[in-house]
């Protein structure tokens, strides 16, 4: 009967280890711990004793020989994975973006007359009020959270407001929440247009 050919390493003892001697000149003891040669070669090694490796250790300085802006540099690249990176944008291009919505909003608004009850029935006409030409989206928005639609002039906003203070004031509602929330979302609002008055 044959037997078998064992086909598998797995059990044999592990092969005897090619010794190193370190490379730290003079040195004749067992080189078994790595250490990389230069920051442009990572992957090439010294092969030292364990007090050698300590001293090499001591002195390695991964920034040797580079200028200021140069580790600034390598240490941004490191904070990406040195991946690229470039800005997501600027607040110049977001007003841009911005005034440019607004005005399209404005323009929007007025033409389709979306914040109008109804335009020919309007005890407000566009020409007899002091109300600016175009609106932005922040005031349209404003006017809205004080029940109102535009077009509107100033005085008839103000009295609407102080409405709206007495019948919401905190002092009036014991402390209920709702109705201090609701009474800073009108201050606010009212701001908000004011400023928009001011600019005219």
């Amino acid at each position: 009967m044959d037997k078998k050919k064992k086909t598998s390493s797995y059990f044999d003892p592990p092969p005897a280890q090619h010794s190193r001697f370190c490379d730290h000149p003079g040195c004749q003891g067992h080189g078994e711990f790595k250490a990389p040669k230069d920051r442009s070669r990572l992957n090439d090694y010294f092969w030292f004793c364990l007090d050698h490796v300590r001293e090499y250790n001591l002195q390695w300085d991964y920034y040797k020989g580079l200028k200021d802006y140069e580790v600034e540099e390598e240490r941004r690249k490191d904070t990406v994975w040195d991946r690229p990176s470039w800005p997501f944008g600027s607040k110049a291009q977001y007003k841009k973006f911005r005034a440019s919505f607004d005005r399209k909003w404005a323009e929007f608004s007025q033409n389709f007359g979306i914040f109008e009850e109804d335009n020919q029935n309007s005890s407000y006409s566009s020409s007899t009020s002091s109300s600016p030409t175009t609106m932005d989206y922040q005031t349209v928005r404003a006017l809205n959270t004080l029940g109102l639609t535009p077009p509107m002039d100033f005085e008839s906003i103000k009295r609407h407001y102080k409405g709206l203070v007495k019948k919401f004031h905190p002092d009036l509602h014991g402390g209920d929440k709702d109705a201090e929330e609701r009474f800073k979302s009108i201050n606010e609002a009212f701001q908000t247009v004011k400023r928009a008055f001011d600019s005219i």
